[in-house]
C-alpha cells in the first residue's frame, strides 16, 4: 500500500513541506478502520499512544535511506504529532474535489462528478492494492457484491434519502472470495 501511494499520488508533491501523501492517506485509512465518523476524529488516533508508537516504527518501512531522510526534511521544526490534525487532512481532501464540476450539479439531485487526476491516481493505488491481494492468495473467480450504503450526514449539502434523513450514499464493492471490501 505504501509503495503504491508513493508511486501514484503526487497531490502534495515531492519536496513539499509538511505531511506527505502517504502519511495523509494512511491516516485516513486508519481513521476509517477505527470507525471514525468525521475528519476531526483523527485526534482519537493521535490520542492512542500505542498506535502512535507502532506508526512511528512502520512509517519508514521499505523506504531507502534517501527517501527516509527526505521525509524527515519535510518539516521545518521537529514534528510533534504522529498523525495529521484535521486542518491538513481537510486541505488534502480538497485536492480531490473539482469545483469546476460543480457547475454541472442540479439543485436537489445527486451528482457524480468526473474524476480529476488525484482521484484517478487514488484509483491506481486501489488497483495496485487489489493486485497485491490477488498475488498473495490468487482466486480464479470474483463474486462481487456491489451496494450503495446510506451514511447519515449533518452536512448542509447532503440530500434527504429515501428513508427521510440527510445522507450520502457511497458505492461499495465486496469481493467474496478474497473477503475484501473496497469503494471503487
Amino acid at each position: 500500500m505504501s509503495a503504491a501511494i508513493r508511486r501514484h499520488l503526487q497531490v502534495r508533491g515531492r519536496g513539499s513541506q509538511g505531511w506527505s501523501d502517504h502519511q495523509l492517506v494512511m491516516a485516513l485509512i486508519l481513521l476509517n478502520l477505527a470507525g471514525g465518523d468525521c475528519v476531526a476524529d483523527v485526534d482519537r488516533l493521535e490520542a492512542d499512544d500505542g498506535l502512535c508508537r507502532v506508526m512511528r516504527q512502520v512509517e519508514h518501512y521499505g523506504m531507502p535511506r534517501g527517501q527516509r531522510r527526505a521525509l524527515e526534511r519535510r518539516w521545518r521544526k521537529e514534528r510533534g504529532r504522529t498523525f495529521p490534525s484535521a486542518s491538513p487532512v481537510f486541505r488534502y481532501l480538497a485536492a480531490f474535489h473539482d469545483s469546476a464540476q460543480e457547475a454541472q450539479r442540479l439543485d436537489g439531485t445527486a451528482f457524480i462528478p468526473a474524476p480529476n487526476e488525484p482521484l484517478r491516481a487514488l484509483g491506481r493505488v486501489n488497483r495496485d492494492f487489489v493486485a497485491f491481494v490477488q498475488s498473495c492468495a490468487a482466486q480464479s473467480q470474483a463474486t462481487l457484491d456491489r451496494d450503495a450504503t446510506l451514511v447519515a450526514s449533518g452536512k448542509e449539502q447532503a440530500l434527504f434519502c429515501y428513508q427521510s434523513y440527510q445522507a450520502y450514499q457511497p458505492f461499495n464493492v465486496y469481493w467474496g472470495e478474497q473477503d475484501l471490501g473496497a469503494a471503487p
